[in-house]
């Protein structure tokens, strides 16, 4: 019996289509590509595959097993499959470059006072003494270091800031890209700190009002706030006091607590705001809808063998993987840049100040309770097959500590 799949994401080209298509057909499926939602509703009640942005199709028909959406975020979709074993993927890791580049062309943009030069011009005013922020020497705080957070990191490098400081759950320092790393109760420090801060962060539980008017008053006077993440992390009422009042220096948002945003408010009038309409991450770059194709389709080739799907999200979580899967890998990441740091005959100073922080954040883990349940929970056999396990291994701390 032929299998069914039904794709309804607009921005895909023909060939595109043709390649989910033969893949598809090598598998037993068969792909319906919809133009619009009400065609996809209809199509989807025998569905077995579903790809779409619209909530809707994740209840469309009985049999129903995997429910992909082309979205990074996936809280619009949570509720419609809760009760239900169907899979939840997303595409997670195919909007970092666009979103990179759209922070990076905002946090000049008001660190420059663009928002003051467009008025100039709409005024015909001449002006040139404007004061302006470089990126140079700058203390950058990134509020979520996934993909986004790291492209990011990676671009803003090249501007020579003093110090590239990364927040996230874990504490673990991705790619090695940021100066510094701490876990959110570490926020309110670096708060003190930082010249720009960069959010980026999906909407759950933990992020919901994170950059609360308490936190933002955290921030030095003329910071900058770059917002790409979820408009329900920050306080926006607070926000536009400080901007109003001219406490912080600028911010730009791409995203908003309601959406779109009401032709009412006063955000549209905002001085010191670049205010955009959740275009950061959009489907014209082809490469983006590029990455989102070849992630399902290497999904959907693990989901034929039985595999587990590498964008699966953690429905409980609200994201991609779950805490404990997630925080092994990044301490075996950890691990790994240790060990060949002790092998290194030489090491630079440089060097010598990572190997220093990547041991205390392994020593704090080994000691620390979730150490335990992470190893608890592999021998249970709760963890996939392809996750390295040297940071689970007692003996692989202890010769790590013992060779230091």
């Amino acid at each position: 019996m032929e299998r069914k799949m039904v794709i309804a994401f607009p921005p895909l080209t023909d060939e595109q289509r043709e390649k989910i298509a033969a893949k598809a057909a090598k598998k037993g499926f068969r792909a319906v590509f919809c133009k619009d939602s009400d065609e996809a509703l209809k199509e989807a009640k025998d569905a077995e595959i579903v790809m779409s942005l619209d909530k809707r199709l994740a209840k469309a028909g009985p049999d129903l097993k995997w429910y992909c959406t082309p979205s990074a975020g996936v809280d619009h979709v949570l509720p419609e499959l809760e009760g239900t074993d169907i899979l939840l993927s997303n595409s997670s890791g195919a909007y970092g470059v666009t979103i990179a580049e759209h922070i990076v062309m905002t946090a000049l943009e008001v660190m420059r006072n663009r928002p003051e030069y467009i008025r100039l011009k709409e005024e015909r005013v001449w002006k040139q003494n404007l004061p302006v922020r470089s990126l140079y020497g700058a203390t950058v705080t990134f509020l979520g270091t996934g993909d986004i957070g790291q492209e990011a990191a990676r671009r803003i490098r090249a501007f020579a800031p003093e110090c590239l400081i990364g927040v996230n759950r874990l504490g673990a320092n991705p790619g090695q890209l940021f100066d510094r790393v701490v876990t959110l109760s570490g926020l309110g420090r670096v708060l003190k700190k930082t010249d720009l801060l960069i959010m980026s962060l999906p909407s759950t539980k933990e992020t919901r009002g994170i950059m609360s008017e308490e936190r933002l008053k955290m921030l030095p006077e003329g910071a900058f706030i770059v917002n790409v993440g979820r408009g329900d992390a920050i306080d926006q009422k607070a926000l536009e006091k400080l901007l109003r009042n001219g406490t912080l220096g600028g911010a730009a948002l791409d995203v908003f607590e309601k959406e779109p945003l009401p032709e009412d408010s006063t955000l549209w009038d905002c001085p010191r705001l670049i205010l955009t309409t959740h275009v950061a991450g959009n489907w014209t770059l082809p490469l983006t809808v590029g990455k989102i194709v070849d992630m399902f389709l290497t999904d959907f080739d693990r989901y034929c063998k039985g595999l587990p799907l590498l964008q699966l999200v953690d429905r409980k979580a609200g994201y991609k993987e779950s805490g404990a899967v997630a925080r092994v890998r990044a301490m075996e990441e950890l691990f790994d840049r240790a060990l060949a740091l002790v092998k290194k005959e030489k090491r630079t100073a440089r060097e010598e100040k990572e190997l220093d922080a990547a041991v205390a954040s392994l020593r704090e883990y080994y000691e620390s309770p979730d150490w335990r349940a992470d190893f608890e929970a592999d021998e249970a056999g709760k963890f996939p097959k392809d996750l390295k396990r040297g940071v689970l291994s007692e003996d692989g701390i202890y010769n790590l500590l013992e060779e230091l």
